[in-house]
């Protein structure tokens, strides 16, 4: 019965310390690629995105080692992708790698906040049963005259303090008078912004 237990132990940590191996080993390669990667290439997938020529993201990167930029942490906690950014002079961007968008304080057309439903199940008890537990967070949208945006989730407090920035350098920026868009009136803005039309 022991060497049975014991037995079972060891394959369920040999399976957890394999996957943990694999794991760590494609974050080092996957990390290694990027130390690799053309820093040339990154300044154009982020003007792709951001719809500015590279002499913009070049003048976005001089800009973020200066000591007037502003770093944030929109979460109040940092850590998760998304939640810090860079307010420099001119330009700000959020942290999210599938997004490399950065914006010119100057495009900045509006700023919107929603709401974000999270949905997660959790087993309930010994019954077997599934709970679906519903959660709400609040989303910054930073959206551009030309239909670019950076979006990140937010504590409204810290939020409030750096649209309170942006307002002070732009005061006619949109920002809804602070509204809470719902999830799905931001799914109508967004699908809007990706057919090219900012006028949501």
């Amino acid at each position: 019965m022991f060497f049975l237990l014991f037995s079972v132990i060891l394959a369920l940590l040999f399976g957890i310390g394999t996957s943990l191996l694999f794991a760590g080993i494609r974050t080092i390669i996957n990390g290694i690629k990027r130390i690799l990667s053309n820093a040339d290439y990154w300044i154009g997938e982020s003007a792709k995105a951001s719809r500015y020529p590279e002499s913009e993201i070049r003048e976005f990167g001089r800009q973020a080692v200066a000591p007037d930029s502003f770093y944030f942490t929109l979460d109040g906690q940092g850590g998760a992708p998304g939640s810090t950014g860079l307010l420099t002079r001119d330009y700000i961007m959020f942290e999210n790698y599938t997004n490399l968008c950065v914006i010119k304080r100057e495009d900045i057309e509006k700023v919107y906040y929603s709401e974000c439903e999270n949905v997660s199940n959790v087993r309930a008890g010994n019954a077997g049963g599934n709970l679906r537990i519903h959660t709400f967070s609040l989303r910054l949208a930073v959206i551009s005259r030309q239909g670019t945006w950076c979006m990140a989730t937010v504590q409204k407090r810290i939020a409030d303090e750096l649209v309170a920035r942006l307002l002070e350098k732009h005061p006619n920026i949109n920002t809804a008078d602070g509204r809470i868009w719902t999830e799905q009136e931001w799914f109508t803005i967004e699908r809007a912004l990706r057919k090219g039309d900012n006028t949501k």
